[in-house]
């Protein structure tokens, strides 16, 4: 067992610099490497959170002003459909007028016309009277001579 401690001391005493080197490497890593490594990424996250904050804010800013963009647009869009309608109430009501205008004139027309044709049979039909008189007496006439004849 002699042989054994004797041999694992001198593995020990042969793994003592490096030993001591890996130890003068992780204090001096730590010190000049990961230490100040650290710090500007602390830093940096600082930074970046009030960006963050800052971009948060910027977006709750811009839905804002987008809900009242929607806002006033709904508005629009409603008076302009009521300004339609009113539009189209207004157009419906000159139709109409003008409809019953043209209903009017074209009754005047109609009466003008059935009067106008009330007197032209009228005369055509005392002139068709007066013509069948005096065919009917220019036929007794014919008829009376024949018979005298």
């Amino acid at each position: 067992m002699d042989a054994i401690l004797q041999s694992l001391l001198g593995l020990g005493v042969k793994a003592l610099p490096t030993l001591l080197l890996v130890i003068f490497l992780h204090f001096f890593l730590k010190t000049f490497f990961f230490l100040p490594m650290e710090r500007i990424l602390r830093e940096r996250h600082e930074k970046s959170g009030g960006s963050r904050e800052h971009a948060a804010a910027a977006m709750r800013r811009a839905e804002e002003k987008v809900a009242e963009y929607e806002a006033a647009l709904r508005e629009a869009r409603i008076a302009v459909y009521h300004e339609m309608e009113k539009n189209k109430r207004a157009l419906e009501a000159e139709q109409a007028a003008h409809v019953a205008q043209a209903r009017r004139s074209a009754e005047a027309q109609v009466r003008d016309a059935k009067a106008s044709l009330d007197a032209e049979y009228a005369r055509l039909s005392h002139q068709l009277g007066d013509e069948a008189e005096a065919l009917a007496d220019r036929m007794a006439e014919i008829l009376l001579r024949g018979r005298a004849a």
